[in-house]
């Protein structure tokens, strides 16, 4: 679910690989120049390659044990997330599936363009004790924010201000817009839940 390999790209292996391999070749090589009185014997130089190999191993299991306790600490925070997302998605399934709703009722009642503008208004306000429909879907996740702000900008931009703000949008257009809205909604929620299943 929530588990992430870590990618290492085969360049970035192949670049390991040739330091770890040319580094002590090149110590050899250097062994062997002639620059006076020799320090050391063979004894010594294998006991350096030794700790060298080791020392880099060392610091890659070292790098890779903090890599994987970081990504194990994003995923557990990612999960603890889960609940209030699905919280926040629902109360905006059912706000905006209400305002669908009475929209619908309005239109059927033959209700007049004041009663659309301020359904349409009342949508863009959010739920009652939340700080906006926006910032609701901002605390679902991405895909939720993008998913509300096409409704949100569909709602509030197509407006005519020399009729007194009256929408230019069809009855049909809103409808279209609030079902696209709700089942884009259910996708995320759907998602969110086969997360929290898992």
């Amino acid at each position: 679910m929530f588990k992430k390999r870590l990618v290492w790209s085969k360049k970035s292996i192949w670049y390991a690989i040739a330091i770890l391999v040319i580094i002590p070749i090149v110590v050899n090589a250097l062994m062997f120049i002639p620059v006076g009185k020799a320090v050391s014997t063979n004894s010594v130089w294998v006991g350096f390659f030794g700790s060298y190999i080791g020392s880099i191993l060392s610091g890659l299991f070292t790098l890779l044990g903090v890599m994987m306790t970081i990504n194990d600490l994003k995923n557990r925070e990612s999960e603890d997330k889960l609940p209030k997302q699905l919280m926040a998605i629902d109360d905006l399934l059912m706000f905006i599936g209400q305002q669908n709703r009475i929209f619908l009722q309005g239109v059927r009642e033959q209700l007049g363009a004041g009663h659309v503008n301020a359904r349409l208004d009342y949508t863009l306000e959010g739920p009652d004790n939340s700080e906006g429909l926006l910032k609701l879907a901002s605390d679902v996740n991405l895909n939720t924010y993008k998913t509300v702000r096409r409704l949100y900008d569909s709602f509030s931009s197509f407006r005519r201000p020399n009729l007194g703000g009256a929408t230019i949008l069809t009855e049909s257009d809103i409808i279209g817009i609030y079902k696209e809205c709700i089942d884009g909604l259910k996708v995320e929620k759907q998602k969110i839940e086969n997360k929290i299943g898992n």
